[in-house]
Parts: structure tokens; sequence; C-alpha cells
């Protein structure tokens, strides 16, 4: 599990959804400094119960934490963006 880049995860997903920090933080329930920890990649293992958080509060399944970024550059392109 150490290729799961959760800091990329999560900014992947507030971007696609248009999400501060704190927009994050009243969703999740989470507190500001953990939100914080992971976008810094400093905690590079948030626990599982974090994470199921996240995902709850982001309306996502919890895999979309898990995704492996350099996998996903395939989904920047489709017909609507590049015709």
């Amino acid at each position: 599990m150490s290729d799961v880049d959760f800091a990329t995860n999560l900014r992947r997903l507030m971007a696609r959804q248009g999400l501060s920090v704190l927009q994050v933080v009243e969703r999740t329930g989470l507190d500001e400094r953990t939100i914080k920890t992971i976008l810094s990649g400093a905690n590079s293992r948030p626990h599982a119960r974090t994470l199921f958080q996240l995902a709850q509060g982001l309306g996502v399944d919890s895999d979309e934490l898990f995704q492996t970024p350099g996998l996903l550059s395939h989904r920047a392109f489709d017909r609507q963006t590049n015709p």
C-alpha cells in the first residue's frame, strides 16, 4: 500500500467537487489538522476510520482514496475534452 498517495487523491477529489479544506472538515466531521496533515503528505497511512469518514463525507466510494494517481491519467482525456 506504499504506492497510494492519499494527499493526491484527496486533492483530486476536492478539486473535482470544488471544495476547500473547511468544506471538507464540515462534510466529514474530521479535524482541520487531520485534513491538512493528509494533504501535506506527512501522514502517509491515515487510519482506516479516517479514510472511511473522508469517503463518506465526500460522497465517494472509499476505493477513490486508494487510486494510484499515475493510473488515472487516462481519465483526463475523453471525447468531451479532447474531440
